[in-house]
């Protein structure tokens, strides 16, 4: 092996084992699956378009106070006294729901007021000897105001 790397190679031999053994320990790191980090639940689409237009929707303001959750400056007159909910029952019994309320007031703009929910469930709580203490449920909230106004007409 050591006469493959020569021949492959004009760089010396140290230099070689030590690029090879860079690689090889750089490759576990890219194998690992993403643990998503706090509030990763954050970065769940609110409505199903948002889902659909896979988080890319720069271009679209037509009213739709579903994607003014993730952008607030799509909010205007056209969502005047708009409500939106959505409600999305995911895998192993969580619950994810959205709800948000806007209102528009003239010469000053639009607000809008939601909340963001998922529910993981109900868990077995356990003490450290492995007895049953009984359950207990785990969720995350989420609460948004947002103000849009034109700048222009």
């Amino acid at each position: 092996m050591f006469r493959l790397l020569n021949i492959i190679s004009p760089m010396p031999f140290k230099k070689q084992l030590c690029i090879i053994l860079f690689f090889l320990c750089i490759k576990p790191g890219f194998a690992q699956i993403e643990g998503g980090g706090t509030y990763s639940f954050l970065q769940l689409p609110v409505s199903a378009r948002a889902a659909a237009l896979g988080g890319s929707f720069i271009g679209v303001n037509d009213g739709d106070l579903g994607l003014a959750a993730t952008n607030p400056s799509f909010l205007d007159s056209n969502e005047n006294k708009h409500l939106v909910m959505s409600y999305t029952p995911l895998f192993a019994g969580i619950n994810y729901g959205y709800v948000a309320y806007a209102r528009s007031f003239e010469h000053i703009g639009t607000f809008d007021v939601g909340i963001k929910n998922i529910n993981y469930g109900t868990f077995t709580q356990a003490d450290d000897a492995g007895n049953i203490t009984g359950t207990f449920t785990a969720g995350e909230y989420m609460l948004n105001l947002g103000y849009g106004r034109p700048l222009k007409d």
